[in-house]
């Protein structure tokens, strides 16, 4: 028996003004849901990270001339820049948040992309 429905049979003996709780057991089977503004979406965290540096690199085509411009701007090696730029790695939450706040439209340019 579900654990909801042995809750409420229980319930349903106990005076009314007993609170009654209700538990919904996940099933793993399901994605697991999104809690925020669009509640019932998957949320697919898993999607985003496998196309993450293929986005970030067209960004930081579109906002940067070359590998070079990429390292000053954002203190990294020039190895690190070309494998960003080449969509090889992804990049960690720090260069994002430097770069959404630096550059103007980027906040929208990256979530309209993901």
């Amino acid at each position: 028996m579900p654990v909801s429905a042995a809750l409420e049979s229980r319930a349903e003996g106990a005076s009314s003004s007993a609170p009654v709780a209700s538990v919904t057991l996940v099933n793993r089977k399901q994605p697991a849901l999104s809690q925020g503004v669009f509640p019932g979406l998957p949320a697919d965290l898993h999607g985003i990270r496998r196309c993450f540096p293929d986005l970030w690199a067209d960004f930081l085509r579109a906002h940067f001339r070359n590998h070079q411009h990429v390292a000053v701007f954002f203190g990294v090696d020039e190895r690190t820049a070309r494998d960003w730029l080449s969509g090889r790695h992804g990049v960690n939450s720090a260069p994002v948040i430097f770069a959404l706040r630096s550059i103007p439209g980027a906040v929208a340019e990256l979530l309209e992309a993901a």
